[in-house]
């Protein structure tokens, strides 16, 4: 079936222009525009098609790994997996992020107290230490969420008094981790004397040498 020709052309306002009024300029600006927005989605698609293919043989190791090892291992957080002559790394990075409810502010009240009676024997390095690590613990991120290594630093700490314990608790109680972004990294080496060499699916990382 022969395609019909375009008679018409639509602007940036709804109006719909003869396309013989249309310079010739603004023809192939627009002919490009759309060429490149095709390309684009094409290449989005192909690597959503990568990205779920990816995820879905990593999954499929770690079910076999299970099976394998006879137990059941947890299926979130960081899974790296790697050829058998270790050339090929494949890893899978899962951020989690951590909220907390209003329990938080009590457990900090409750830690700097502690870190102020600290500071109040002599010396009192010990507790003004203590007393910034937290502050940087309790102090959130442009998300809203704690750095879930500060809290792991400071729920690590072996301090017995009970006051501490009860406050330790509260900040256990306090604490919802919510799952991030996901990515995985495909990495290969020339042989074990050389580090990985990680691809990049990045477009800005893909920009031609003849281009520059």
């Amino acid at each position: 079936m022969k395609a019909t020709k375009t008679t018409t052309m639509t602007n940036n306002l709804g109006q719909v222009v003869p396309i013989s009024y249309v310079k010739k300029y603004d023809r192939q600006r627009d002919k490009s525009v759309k060429k490149v927005l095709s390309m684009w989605q094409k290449e989005r698609a192909a690597l959503e098609k990568i990205m779920a293919e990816s995820l879905k043989e990593l999954h499929g190791l770690l079910k076999a790994r299970n099976e394998d090892c006879k137990m059941s291992l947890a299926e979130k957080g960081n899974f790296s997996v790697a050829s058998f002559d270790g050339a090929i790394i494949v890893r899978l990075e899962q951020n989690y992020r951590i909220f907390v409810d209003d329990l938080v502010k009590e457990a900090q009240v409750i830690m700097e107290a502690y870190a102020e009676r600290l500071i109040g024997k002599v010396g009192g390095q010990d507790g003004k230490a203590l007393g910034i690590i937290i502050r940087g613990t309790f102090s959130p991120t442009r998300s809203g969420s704690l750095s879930m290594a500060k809290v792991q630093m400071l729920l690590d700490m072996d301090i017995p008094d009970p006051e501490w314990q009860k406050a330790r608790k509260l900040l256990y109680a306090s604490m919802h981790p919510e799952k991030g972004k996901a990515y995985i990294r495909v990495g290969i080496r020339k042989d074990r004397q050389h580090d990985y060499e990680y691809i990049r699916l990045d477009a800005a990382d893909c920009w031609p040498v003849e281009a520059n």
